[in-house]
């Protein structure tokens, strides 16, 4: 019995040698939502706006070690990261920057994007209001709400959040009531974006 297993053991791991990490990436940053992707098989977690101090960081812990070194330089850069203390801003420039490992190009590429898709998610979103539509609802205030975060919009990620969590718990009027500032929001941050970019 005791060579059996101590076979086993062996074989686990010589297994767990070459297994490859699975590290979710998710919007939801809720207390007990990382317990429930390691009890879902995860080896571990990050949450949106993906940091690339994150992307560092995560999977070197779970990889092996050859050089343990080799991201101090990346770190460095990034100090300046994002976090929960700049979620009130209008707009993080430095932030997104950070995110973007600072391409100007690419960062006016997506700001334009991004200004022109949440109009339309903001129209989308009054349209399943007046029909009732909770799901879609709530699903608009989600997407509004990730882009916002990766674009450095804390304020108008706040609004939107708020009104998932009230989609969530099925509070149309709550949603709605939230639209004007939701609206107000979206024009500060496209005030500054276009003034800082």
């Amino acid at each position: 019995m005791k060579n059996t297993i101590y076979h086993i053991e062996s074989s686990i791991r010589i297994v767990s040698a070459f297994v490859i990490p699975i590290i979710a990436m998710t919007a939801h940053a809720m207390q007990g939502d990382r317990d429930r992707c390691i009890e879902a098989g995860m080896n571990d977690y990050v949450t949106k706006p993906i940091s690339l101090q994150a992307l560092v960081e995560v999977p070197d812990k779970w990889l092996p070690k050859e050089n343990d070194d080799r991201c101090a330089e990346v770190m460095k850069k990034n100090e300046t990261e994002e976090d929960a203390s700049c979620s009130s801003l209008i707009f993080d420039r430095a932030g997104l920057m950070s995110r973007l490992m600072n391409d100007e190009n690419l960062a006016r590429m997506l700001v334009e994007r991004f200004l022109k898709d949440i109009p339309e998610r903001i129209s989308t979103m009054k349209r399943y209001l007046e029909t009732g539509d909770v799901t879609g609802a709530e699903h608009q205030a989600h997407t509004i709400r990730g882009a916002s975060a990766n674009m450095g919009g804390g304020r108008l990620r706040e609004v939107a959040f708020e009104m998932e969590k009230a989609a969530k718990a099925g509070d149309l009027n709550a949603v709605t009531r939230q639209m004007p500032e939701l609206e107000a929001q979206f024009d500060r941050l496209n005030q500054a974006m276009k003034k800082e970019l």
